[in-house]
């Protein structure tokens, strides 16, 4: 039977959009000529500044603010200060946490001459700060390991059998692997595996122009390893390297070092010295809420805690989200209520795993499940020139119609959407960034959630590096990069707060089920490519019909959302997977979870088509 249909209309705007009329007399938008564009739009679109995101980025700069650190509780409140100026209720939410971080770290090059080697970020400008050379991998295991080195490449299960082949044995040696192909966590993990007895990682030059003495500091994930870990410099990784003896390497694994790539070990052993400690401390969300006339709510959130003072990561999140704040803030202290409540916040711990995300949703966990229908993440969305989004796909319309309405902000007569479809891929939109914290919402709940930035080569990432000359010279010199997106968060956030009728579309679901279930269709039988075929066509026509049309009760649009999300989406560490329980049981070979993977996908699609028709 059919549902009887809800007419979608934007809501009649309240008496302050006669004051925010009289209020952008005279005042010269920066976005283009938009007819969509409602008068309150057109006034929050104006608000958010570069001046403002560089003054953010300003307070970050001065203050080493590692998670738990008297700097991480000094920007915490700074945050919610900033908030609650911008007519936020804001607070702080303590929580207990358990950190590991190393008391003892240490590298010498055995041999008739021992050599020191450094293991701070060498030559720092910003040295002042305090701990601001401390480089660590939280989640090393502690112990002394003197051992010849084995150089792993991007340590992936290929690049040791390359190793095996050529006779290189890796138990018992410490391996120095060169950062960029998978999570840390995962690299260190199978190195352990292999027996290696610690692991040194290292951006390499040839992958990113990073300074010879910068250290990617980082989180491996949990559980502990057993084996000591260290991040390394460039230049220490250099004068490791010139000490290998072997065959060359194959060509892919050569790098830019002043240094031979062989395969072998060097000619002295290395003592490689990591002693963690484990401490308990108080960690701190920054929670701000602008309250709406239902139970609805629309979540920003942002990575706000740094391996040193993360002027870019996640700084860059942090400085346009909150002028987008200001701008919607600005527009509640002008008698604007809208229809959902708006609650952004700053999550500590996310360079350690997504602590603050994670405590965040399990304590909150019923008005999410409830009544949250989006997150957006700002984690690190200004690096480069290059627009990306990343997005569950009943968000795609909201985001693409906002990016019409905002300007290019390297050319202001084309829109920021003229400037992504110009680019060699198209307005293309990839599937959810993984990552802790990022995607608990996701996880957790189902919630679409999306993140849109602005990338580049980032060559500074968990770095003491990372700081406002490298912002101002680099990443976004003038800083319109951030104004950009802070209008395009403000955007999106209130359309999807303020819509009468949520603006969610779920025909581009048909399309990434179907790119999803491509790889696997081998291992099914012909009647489960065919149940699949089948739904996916039923699925693709109801959603076609449902998006021409006026839109049902948003209850019904959140669990047809979430339903459709926790089928298509997973992660591993840092690697989104999709349709995840299909993918697991073809990995397992198991025909009984094939079997069961397939019903649940062919149940979810022809259920959601029936709620959609």
């Amino acid at each position: 039977m059919m549902r009887p249909k809800v007419l979608g209309m934007r809501i009649a705007r309240r008496r302050c959009i006669a004051l925010l009329v009289l209020a952008t007399m005279g005042l010269r938008s920066s976005a283009p000529a938009d007819a969509a564009l409602t008068a309150l739009e057109r006034t929050m679109l104006d608000i958010p500044s570069a001046a403002g995101a560089l003054a953010d980025s300003r307070v970050l700069a001065k203050t080493v603010h590692f998670a738990g650190s008297p700097g991480d509780h000094a920007v915490a409140r700074w945050m919610r200060d900033q908030l609650s100026t911008y007519g936020f209720t804001a607070r702080l939410e303590p929580f207990p946490a358990q950190l590991s971080t190393p008391t003892i770290r240490s590298l010498t090059l055995l041999g008739p001459r021992p050599i020191a080697l450094d293991v701070n970020e060498a030559g720092l400008k910003n040295a002042r700060l305090p701990n601001a050379g401390t480089a660590f991998a939280a989640g090393s295991g502690s112990g002394t390991v003197s051992a010849p080195v084995v150089y792993a490449d991007r340590g992936l299960t290929s690049d040791y059998r390359v190793l095996h082949a050529a006779g290189v044995v890796v138990r018992g040696k410490i391996v120095l692997v060169r950062y960029g192909s998978q999570f840390r966590g995962r690299l260190a993990r199978r190195a352990q595996a292999h027996g290696a007895a610690g692991v040194l990682f290292y951006t390499d030059p040839a992958d990113l122009p990073a300074p010879p003495g910068a250290i990617q500091s980082g989180y491996l994930g949990r559980p502990t390893l057993s084996i000591p870990v260290l991040p390394i410099s460039a230049a220490v990784a250099q004068q490791i390297m010139r000490r290998l003896q072997g065959t060359p390497a194959p060509l892919i694994w050569r790098g830019a070092l002043a240094a031979p790539y062989l395969l072998g070990q060097t000619d002295v052993p290395l003592r490689l010295v990591v002693s963690m400690q484990r401490h308990n401390v108080t960690l701190w969300n920054t929670v701000a809420v602008i309250r709406g006339r239902t139970p609805e709510s629309v979540v920003l959130g942002v990575r706000r805690d740094a391996w040193v003072s993360g002027v870019t990561d996640s700084g860059s999140g942090i400085s346009a989200l909150l002028e987008a704040a200001r701008a919607l803030g600005f527009l509640h202290r002008s008698g604007w209520v809208p229809r959902r409540s708006i609650i952004v916040i700053g999550f500590d711990g996310g360079q350690l795993g997504g602590l603050g995300a994670l405590t965040y949703v399990r304590k909150h966990q019923f008005e999410l499940r409830r009544d949250c229908i989006a997150y957006l993440n700002a984690d690190t969305i200004v690096t480069g020139e290059r627009f990306a989004v990343n997005a569950a796909n009943a968000l795609d319309d909201v985001i693409t119609s906002a990016t019409n309405a905002i300007a290019d902000p390297r050319k202001a007569t084309r829109t920021l959407f003229e400037r992504w479809q110009r680019q060699p891929d198209g307005a293309r939109i990839y599937p959810p960034l993984a990552g802790p914290g990022a995607t608990d919402f996701l996880d957790y709940f189902g919630v679409p959630i999306a993140q849109a930035g602005l990338y580049g080569r980032f060559a500074r990432e968990n770095s003491a590096y990372d700081d406002l000359t490298y912002a101002r010279n680099t990443t976004d010199p003038d800083f319109v990069n951030h104004r950009a997106l802070a209008q395009l968060l403000a955007l999106v956030t209130m359309r999807l707060a303020d819509d009468a009728a949520l603006p969610y579309r779920f025909a581009p679901y048909a399309g990434t089920y179907r790119t999803a279930l491509a790889p696997y269709m081998h291992a099914l039988t012909p009647r489960q490519r065919r149940h699949l075929g089948y739904a996916i066509e039923r699925f693709e026509v109801s959603a076609d019909r449902f998006d021409a049309r006026s839109h049902m009760h948003t209850r019904g649009l959140m669990r047809v959302a979430r339903a459709l999300d926790v089928a298509l989406y997973g992660r591993s560490d840092e690697t989104m997977i999709l349709v995840p329980a299909l993918a697991a049981a073809v990995r397992a070979r198991s025909q009984p979870a094939i079997a069961a993977a397939v019903h649940n996908l062919d149940l979810t699609l022809n259920w959601s088509a029936y709620e959609l028709y």
